[in-house]
C-alpha cells in the first residue's frame, strides 16, 4: 500500500495540482494542515484527501512525521505542495514499491521560479520512503531512518514551481524559523 502525504497552509491556488498528480497513484492521499483560514482544507476533502489538523510548533520535520502518523502504507509518496511527479516517475513506481532492496529514493528536482528553471540540478530530495523513516529538522528536513537508498535519473524527476513572490515570503518565513530554533 501507497500513501501519499502533503503538507499544507492557505494553499487553495496550488493545492488541487499535487492532489490531482498523486491521486491516481496512491492508495491512500493525506494532508496535514496547518491552520489554513482559506479553502485548503475543503478542496483536499473534495478531492479525496483525508485531512488532520496539526497544531504542533511550526516544524516541518514534526508535521512530516505527523503526516506519517496517519499513514497507512508501507510506502509514503510526500511532496510539497508546489511539487509534482514526472509521468516516467509514475511508470517506475510499482517497481520501486516491490522491491526489498531498498529504504528511500532520491528523486531529483527541477526547481522553477516564474516559470525559469534555477541553475540547480538535479536538486534531490527524498520523497519515496518506507514508512518507518522519520523527519528531522525544522527547516531543510532530512529523512533519516532508512538503510539503504537509491538515487533515481533525471527521467524520474519532481517539478518544483513557485513564483518570486512565493519564494521571497517562503525564505523570509525560514529564517525566522531558524532563528527561532537556535534560541530554543
Amino acid at each position: 500500500m501507497i500513501s501519499g502525504a502533503v503538507l499544507a497552509l492557505n494553499e487553495e491556488k496550488i493545492i488541487p495540482g499535487v492532489l490531482d498528480n498523486l491521486r491516481p497513484h496512491v492508495d491512500e492521499l493525506i494532508v496535514v494542515d496547518d491552520g489554513s483560514i482559506d479553502s485548503t482544507v475543503n478542496i483536499c476533502q473534495k478531492k479525496g484527501a483525508a485531512v488532520y489538523v496539526y497544531s504542533g510548533k511550526r516544524h516541518f520535520g514534526d508535521m512530516r512525521n505527523f503526516a506519517i502518523q496517519q499513514c497507512k502504507g508501507d510506502w509514503i509518496l510526500m511532496l510539497d505542495v508546489d511539487e509534482v511527479f514526472s509521468e516516467r516517475f509514475y511508470d517506475i513506481l510499482p517497481s520501486l514499491v516491490n522491491q526489498t532492496e531498498f529504504d528511500a529514493y532520491k528523486v531529483p528536482r527541477e526547481n522553477f521560479i516564474d516559470g525559469k528553471r534555477t541553475e540547480v540540478y538535479p536538486d534531490y530530495q527524498v520523497r519515496l520512503f518506507r514508512s518507518y523513516c522519520r523527519w528531522i529538522y525544522s527547516v531543510h528536513e532530512e529523512c533519516v531512518g532508512w538503510k539503504k537508498g537509491k538515487e533515481l535519473g533525471k527521467d524520474c524527476c519532481i517539478i518544483h514551481s513557485k513564483s518570486s513572490e512565493r519564494a521571497e515570503f517562503r525564505n523570509e518565513g525560514w529564517e525566522k524559523m531558524r532563528k527561532e530554533e537556535r534560541r530554543g
